[in-house]
């Protein structure tokens, strides 16, 4: 069987859980190409009998913006298989919804057969401790060993995100989309700043260009904030939103290291017993 697996990632979660689900296939003996959504306008599926997984962070309780355009832009799926598996910083809200994405895919004539959560640190607004960041590194890798089975094996498992949970990202969708751009005007690059190009090449909304003066940020950001994680000298940041702060991991120690068995810290860290219980 060959897979298609195609993610987009804005402050590393996602790309390290795609990664590890290609090598859990791989394992299984299964061939896996793999695609960044977002860093190429072309929207690249191999022709012939495949099985598209699409990796995704949840943004406003949704898919972000760019990942529903890519995938209205899909070539027509003629009955093909789809996996949908979306990676929230948190489990509340169902971990955002699956139904616009799997609505844009069936539209494409993609057949959604898997569906599946698998909550990443949070790593925006605010920072939990290493040893819970730890515990779901370890979960995840349970629930990608689950996903693998389920996807080689040919298995059904939709999710039936709440209808509350649905509605709730269309309105926050809808901010985004009309004030969104106000975020993007407001970021800067500092002092710090080598004119490398990083963020001018692999932002997904291509809104930031170099300008003789430096870099310019335009009108279409969508809050991935994929500029400000990235950037290698931390150069970029919000003049007015700057408690909008972006919080990294050292993702391959903490999933190396594993949990210290630490109670969790605080009554939020407390809020992920459940679906750590159930991982």
């Amino acid at each position: 069987m060959s897979f298609a697996l195609r993610y987009f990632s804005g402050t590393g979660n996602t790309a390290w859980l795609a990664d590890r689900l290609k090598e859990a296939l791989q394992r299984r003996g299964e061939a896996v190409s793999t695609g960044f959504i977002g860093r190429d306008d072309a929207v690249q599926i191999p022709d012939g009998p495949l099985t598209l997984i699409v990796c995704f962070p949840i943004y406003a309780l949704d898919a972000p913006p760019f990942v529903q355009e890519w995938a209205r832009r899909l070539p027509a799926g003629e009955g093909r298989a789809a996996v949908l598996v979306r990676s929230p910083g948190d489990p509340f809200f169902d971990g955002g919804t699956t139904r616009t994405m799997r609505r844009l895919l069936e539209e494409r004539d993609w057949r959604v057969r898997v569906e599946r959560m698998i909550v990443m640190p949070p790593n925006v607004f605010l920072r939990v401790s290493d040893d819970l960041a730890a515990l779901l590194l370890a979960a995840a890798r349970r629930r990608i060993a689950i996903l693998a089975d389920d996807i080689v094996g040919d298995k059904e498992h939709l999710e039936n995100t709440g209808i509350f949970t649905h509605y709730c990202s269309r309105i926050f969708n809808l901010l985004l989309a009309r004030h969104g751009f106000r975020f993007g005007r407001d970021l800067r690059a500092n002092e710090r700043c080598t004119r490398c190009g990083l963020c001018v090449r692999e932002c997904p909304s291509h809104t930031i260009t170099m300008t003789a003066e430096g870099i310019r940020f335009g009108d279409r950001c969508t809050v991935c904030l994929r500029c400000v994680a990235r950037c290698p000298v931390k150069a970029i940041s919000s003049r007015f939103y700057n408690w909008f702060s972006v919080e990294n991991y050292d993702l391959p120690a903490l999933d190396s290291t594993g949990p210290t068995g630490k109670e969790p810290q605080n009554w939020f860290e407390r809020r992920y017993r459940k679906y750590l219980e159930r991982s």
